[in-house]
């Protein structure tokens, strides 16, 4: 792939409900560069719409703070291989305050954005390039009110809910929805594919994955419907 083409790199693990970079990650992996920019309304945006309980004094420009500090964070050496839980006062230390905003405005934002990346991180590293290049981008952009609505309502008679948040989840359905844009995973089921995946996946968070899969699994069967490549059993 062309260098000017990959946009994600490696990062360590994520807190609770998001996962780790697989084989090749950790404290000694290079830094990835800094890309927030182009996931900044390829995703984050779309994050945020979707965060239905959020304060409605939260702007999208105060979130967005929260969103980089997080993605950036997390492709840094001296954070990878940690938690959210780990690395949350380091980087309340880092924040700078935007407008009115505090750190407690923007800290589901901060988590939003470090679990995101490490889990791209983790796939880029681990299940091929495709997941750090554009196209991976373009397979988010395809998200509709009709899918949110639809991984809602999964979410929402999930048993999982109790102890995921929906952006957690979120996270998860987008994974599946984009793997299914994949072409190296044309014509297979999730089952299929589901080994690649958690191959990108290493520590806690792998653990974690058996509590995500089921969201992950409900954007892939998303994508491959309206992709037309079929069913997946």
């Amino acid at each position: 792939m062309d260098q000017n083409d990959r946009l994600g790199g490696s990062a360590g693990s994520s807190g609770s409900g998001g996962a780790t970079g697989g084989s090749g990650t950790g404290a000694g992996h290079p830094a990835a560069p800094d890309d927030f920019d182009a996931y900044d309304s390829h995703y984050y945006r779309r994050d945020f719409d979707a965060r239905t309980d959020r304060p409605a004094t939260h702007s999208y420009e105060n979130a967005r703070s929260g969103y980089q500090l997080g993605h950036t964070a997390a492709a840094k050496p001296n954070y990878q291989g940690r938690s959210f839980q780990e690395v949350e006062i380091d980087l309340e230390k880092e924040y700078k305050p935007q407008g009115n905003s505090s750190w407690v405005d923007v800290r589901d934002y901060v988590r939003g954005g470090f679990e995101w990346k490490t889990l791209l991180g983790g796939l880029a590293v681990a299940a091929g390039s495709w997941w750090a290049g554009k196209q991976v981008l373009e397979a988010f952009s395809e998200h509709s009110e009709d899918d949110e609505t639809h991984y809602r309502a999964h979410y929402q008679s999930h048993p999982a809910r109790t102890t995921v948040t929906y952006p957690q989840a979120r996270n998860y359905y987008t994974l599946g929805y984009a793997a299914s844009r994949n072409p190296e995973y044309g014509g297979r089921s999730y089952t299929e594919v589901e080994p690649e995946i958690r191959r990108g996946l290493a520590g806690p968070n792998a653990a974690s994955f058996d509590t995500m899969r089921d969201f992950c699994r409900t954007g892939y069967e998303r994508g491959t419907t309206r992709s037309g490549r079929g069913t997946t059993p």
